[in-house]
């Protein structure tokens, strides 16, 4: 029988031809998430391990973007990996696809809060990746998605036995960067317990391997959960500090939906802990100094979202007030271009008079799309019909 590092060896040497057969069907792939499966019903030759993995890793991007992608990509994996051939020499090919595809499955069920779906899939991830001893470390990642799963069905106890035992095989393996995600899982189960203090500590232990790894992702939604935890802890400069960061960064990415979920989850949350005035006097002063740096496309989307947001939990139109005061603070701003001055307008005249939720969320629809459209054309015309 191979030795671990027989195995890890055999692996290594086919992933050269792995990409390549990847690379072949991404080039017809395209876009559209939901032909993927049809494609590769139409060429088996392209249902191999690196064909796979790569989708694999689109599901875990589009995760950040819409989890409805990432459910249909994986699910096309899940049909189309059985009978995947064995290579000589890579037979852990096959234990890792399944593992990899069952630990995705289950993060993208977590994301659409389909806990029993979720604890199913971790379980089938976590069989082929305890199986080998060559895949101890993706048998910790898994471990973590477990965790997460454990103590979304209120099994914190257990959960937080998953993160310890993740956690000790990522130092084992110096595996820096899964060890700094372990300490954010960690973080996220004391924030849950209201041991926000605690849980701050946690994420800055973690921040502090981000930067290192200069993993700006990870650094952005760290800023995120550390701004919450100060907003809770009733820091109002630190949570200003931090999310101004982490909404920037989004901003700059183009990662739109992640400052939608920012502001939304970062409202919730605070309502449900009593510090919801705070959270909102925090995301004000935001949207202020974007317009002070001059920044008014990110100004421009945090007082969308905000705004959306607070309609949303409130059930009424009393916030359009505070909208339509904050959209003529914006239009009070000489250098505003002149396609988002016309977007503030339409934002301040909806506004101004009572109107109803639903007239509301679908101006700040309107708006929403007109800003992400600025994003790829600068020169993008605010139309309100669009």
């Amino acid at each position: 029988m191979p030795t671990p590092n027989e195995q890890l060896q055999g692996f290594l040497l086919t992933l050269n031809d792995e990409a390549n057969i990847a690379a072949a069907a991404f080039r017809s792939f395209g876009h559209q998430y939901g032909q993927w499966g049809r494609m590769l019903a139409e060429h088996p030759e392209w249902r191999r391990f690196g064909t796979f993995e790569e989708m694999l890793a689109v599901a875990k991007k589009q995760l950040y973007n819409d989890p409805r992608n990432s459910r249909v990509i994986v699910e096309a994996v899940l049909q189309h990996m059985t009978g995947l051939p064995t290579i000589p020499g890579a037979e852990l090919f096959n234990p890792l696809l399944e593992g990899l595809a069952y630990k995705v499955h289950a993060d993208v069920l977590l994301a659409q809060e389909h806990y029993p779906e979720a604890s199913e899939s971790i379980e089938k991830a976590l069989g082929p990746l305890s199986a080998v001893p060559a895949l101890e470390i993706e048998r910790g990642g898994a471990l973590l998605v477990l965790a997460r799963v454990q103590h979304a069905l209120k099994h914190t106890t257990d959960a937080l036995r998953s993160v310890r035992e993740a956690g000790e095989i990522f130092e084992r393996h110096s595996q820096f960067r899964f060890h700094q995600m372990a300490l954010e899982i960690c973080a996220g189960i004391l924030v849950d317990q209201k041991e926000y203090a605690l849980a701050q500590d946690v994420y800055l232990s973690a921040y502090v391997t981000a930067e290192r790894l200069e993993d700006r992702d990870a650094t952005l939604r760290l800023d995120t959960n550390l701004g919450a935890c100060a907003v809770h802890l009733h820091q109002p400069q630190e949570a200003l500090f931090r999310l101004k960061k982490a909404l920037a960064g989004w901003q700059e990415l183009n990662m739109h939906e992640a400052i939608q979920h920012t502001i939304y989850n970062l409202a919730c949350d605070a309502r449900d802990r009593g510090d919801l005035e705070e959270a909102v006097e925090t995301l004000h002063n935001v949207f202020a100094d974007f317009l002070d740096r001059k920044m008014p496309n990110a100004a421009a989307e945090v007082l969308v979202e905000i705004a959306d947001t607070m309609t949303t939990l409130q059930g009424d139109s009393v916030y359009a007030r505070t909208c339509h005061q904050l959209a003529e603070t914006m239009l009070a701003r000489t250098m505003l271009p002149e396609n988002l001055r016309e977007a503030a307008r339409y934002l301040s005249r909806v506004t101004a008079e009572p109107s109803s939720v639903d007239v509301l969320h679908e101006a700040f629809r309107v708006v929403r799309d007109f800003l992400r459209k600025l994003t790829e054309s600068p020169t993008t015309a605010f139309s309100a019909g669009a």
